[in-house]
């Protein structure tokens, strides 16, 4: 997973992170605020 500060954890793979944002943005569409999350519903920026 990348990080702000630009280096990577692991690689993934393309399909999976398209999937996951669709998955994210779904349960998320209708909120009434900003959300900062990746692909795997995670709060950004994480400690």
């Amino acid at each position: 997973m990348g990080k702000l500060d630009g280096t990577v954890d692991e690689a993934i793979d393309v399909k999976s992170s398209i999937d996951g944002m669709i998955s994210v943005i779904e349960q998320h569409r209708n909120a009434r605020s900003h959300l900062f999350l990746d692909y795997e519903n995670n709060s950004w920026p994480r400690e």
